[in-house]
């Protein structure tokens, strides 16, 4: 994630946070997270230094799932706009509380599942959608076993589109100028922007 916010034409990593200062400073190190002038990035030695930073507008929070509702509310009440990774909740009530936070403090939320953010997805739902193709879809099974990842290196995305009853096959080719973690940071940088630019309009 730290390499798609690089990647992101909307979006600055600006910090990371870890449970000591030698974690964070040793990650953005070997990671080689610089900023403009070449130096390192802001490190902390614990979350809520960065949850302090004013500079800091949005947080992407890869903690484990069993820590989330309590940095997530917490971050949401600091006004933090909120990249969640997946799952994003132990249970449905520990998600109702995130999601409420995140209402009430007028901040974004976004989950960290990055396949509903590539192209490919809009066009395959395109495709199915139009009922010259297939008739009227009634019901979309769903099934693990399928090739719905995309690899981190990939910009080229493709699917195969097969006429039900014929042997006729045609691949949809997607092409993306950056992998599909950052299109997803892209996607919650310009959600987020869209807020702040609602609150500066406000004031």
């Amino acid at each position: 994630m730290s390499r798609a916010m690089k990647l992101a034409p909307n979006s600055t990593l600006d910090a990371i946070a870890s449970r000591s200062l030698e974690k964070a400073e040793a990650f953005a190190t070997q990671n080689e997270l610089l900023d403009d002038q070449g130096k390192l990035i802001k490190t902390y030695g614990s979350y809520i230094e960065l949850l302090d930073d004013d500079e800091v507008d949005a947080i992407y929070m890869p903690l484990p799932t069993s820590l989330h509702v309590e940095w997530a509310v917490l971050a949401a009440s600091k006004k933090k706009h909120l990249l969640l990774e997946k799952p994003t909740a132990l249970n449905l009530a520990q998600l109702d509380q995130i999601l409420e936070a995140c209402q009430v403090n007028g901040v974004q939320f976004m989950d960290g599942t990055m396949w509903h953010h590539h192209p490919r997805t809009a066009k395959m739902k395109q495709i199915i959608s139009n009922s010259a193709n297939f008739g009227h879809i009634h019901t979309v099974i769903y099934s693990t076993e399928s090739d719905l990842t995309i690899p981190w290196q990939e910009k080229t995305a493709s699917f195969v589109v097969l006429q039900i009853g014929s042997n006729v096959s045609e691949e949809v080719v997607v092409e993306t100028q950056v992998p599909q973690e950052a299109l997803m940071v892209q996607e919650f940088g310009r959600l987020v922007k869209g807020i702040k630019s609602c609150d500066n309009n406000v004031g």
